[in-house]
């Protein structure tokens, strides 16, 4: 049986954007129409999915600020570069 997943992905490479590096996968929950109700199926659904969509913003913001967080570390190493310890 198939199934949904979503999947963070960095381009390292603008040149080659096909080639990614995976950050983070995230698996759907499948459905199963006998463990639907009729009358809320579709809340259901929607449930599910935004409880996935909330997980993955927090994924993307998390991945995001480490990419933030090391461009600032290099650069404060770029323009504070190491000093002799002779005085």
């Amino acid at each position: 049986m198939s199934r949904l997943c979503v999947m963070i992905c960095r381009v390292d490479d603008e040149n080659n954007p096909d080639e990614l590096t995976l950050l983070s996968r995230q698996d759907l929950p499948g459905l199963d129409g006998q463990q639907l109700a009729p009358a809320t199926t579709l809340d259901q659904i929607e449930t599910q999915a935004v409880t996935a969509g909330q997980e993955l913003i927090r994924q993307l913001v998390c991945h995001q600020w480490q990419t933030f967080d090391q461009q600032l570390a290099a650069e404060v190493q770029r323009l504070s570069p190491p000093v002799d310890a002779e005085l």
